[in-house]
């Protein structure tokens, strides 16, 4: 059999994650012939975390939003590279990127198959007018927010497609050396994750309503600030300046793996970015509950964004092992609550009930897409 000509690709960092694990394995495997076209953020995480790729087996598209057509050097590479079938991410909803491009295109050429990793439960991206005729999907929830909204497409449940990253990460080890290097032995360490959502009033809002709270608390605290990839260096910078503004020590660790920032704090907090999941998997593996994951989810106009565009009420999995802050005027409350012992211990105890998946997704993802072009 020749080997199937599969161009993959991603824009965002939550999908080039995903597919990391999956190209690691689709690269060593000769029944694949492997292109990436990848768009920043994902084509420099790429170049990260895959070793000895091949001239040209990465290539990196610069987006021009100002052209009304689809850049007709992207056409032409599709063209030559001429793929059976396509594995993309899924680019947020603001906007469109590579991978929407790809499949507008892939639609059109009736005999590439097309397939997509979802990220964040239920996503699809339709600002081009196509979406894939198969979804990678975590989980059932997902599965069914995903059909949904995308009737004529095929769903597969991968479960966690960062399962054997989560299994490879030595909880205690990690959590060790970072308390070392940041001197977080004697105090809580706040993990405040950010997200690229500057731009909404909302945001700076709820991040500057958790600063003064998080200052008012009499407990010792030490907040480990993680940029997103996407974030901007406004939005850092206006970041970095309210915690400055503030009597709370702070670090911001640009030079460690968000695994194990994760690791290392006591308390990660977000709006509602995947961390809190990511600390879920890794706390199902864990022998102790050192962590639990705080959502600021109190404004208004969040939860309508979040409604508008994840098309969801709630945050997913945050009501199995997490803290939802819902209300502000609970935010002090529960903050001490998430500072607790106890409060760890049992929401550990809930996820440890939980299935943690332990599926081959490269079987998974790999057999669907031989199936699929050989049919």
């Amino acid at each position: 059999m020749k080997p199937i000509k599969i161009l993959v690709s991603a824009r965002d960092p939550a999908s080039a994650n995903d597919l990391v694990p999956i190209l690691l394995s689709m690269l060593k495997d000769k029944r694949f012939f492997v292109k990436i076209l990848a768009q920043n953020p994902a084509h420099d995480f790429f170049m990260r975390k895959i070793p000895n790729l091949n001239i040209g087996q990465l290539v990196q598209y610069k987006a021009n939003y100002q052209m009304d057509e689809i850049d007709r050097n992207i056409i032409a590479f599709f063209d030559e590279f001429d793929p059976d079938c396509l594995l993309t991410g899924i680019s947020g909803p603001n906007n469109f990127g590579i991978d929407e491009i790809l499949l507008n295109i892939g639609g059109k050429r009736r005999k590439v198959k097309t397939f997509s990793v979802q990220s964040y439960w239920g996503d699809v991206n339709k600002s081009l007018g196509f979406i894939a005729n198969t979804i990678f999907v975590i989980d059932d929830f997902a599965n069914k927010i995903t059909l949904s909204r995308a009737s004529d497409s095929n769903t597969i449940i991968t479960g966690p497609l960062q399962s054997e990253i989560y299994n490879k990460v030595d909880v205690n080890k990690e959590r060790t050396l970072f308390k070392d290097k940041y001197d977080g032995h004697d105090v809580s360490m706040v993990g405040l994750f950010g997200q690229p959502l500057f731009e909404h009033g909302w945001y700076r809002d709820t991040m500057k309503s958790f600063i003064e709270t998080l200052n008012r608390v009499d407990q010792p605290v030490k907040v480990v600030y993680k940029p997103h990839p996407k974030e901007s260096l406004l939005s850092i910078k206006w970041m970095t300046d309210q915690l400055s503004r503030s009597n709370l020590d702070f670090i911001v660790p640009e030079d460690q793996e968000v695994l194990s920032v994760i690791a290392g704090t006591d308390v990660a907090v977000s709006l509602f970015s995947t961390i809190g999941y990511d600390l879920q998997n890794l706390l199902k593996k864990s022998e102790y509950a050192f962590s639990i994951p705080l959502y600021l989810f109190f404004n208004e106009e969040c939860r309508r964004w979040f409604k508008r565009y994840c098309h969801l009420s709630k945050i997913p999995m945050s009501e199995n092992g997490a803290i939802v802050i819902d209300r502000e005027e609970d935010m002090e409350r529960l903050i001490l609550k998430a500072f607790s012992s106890w409060e760890r211990l049992n929401l550990h105890s809930i996820l440890l009930r939980q299935p943690f998946a332990v599926t081959d997704q490269y079987a998974i993802i790999s057999g669907a897409i031989i199936s699929d072009v050989l049919n």
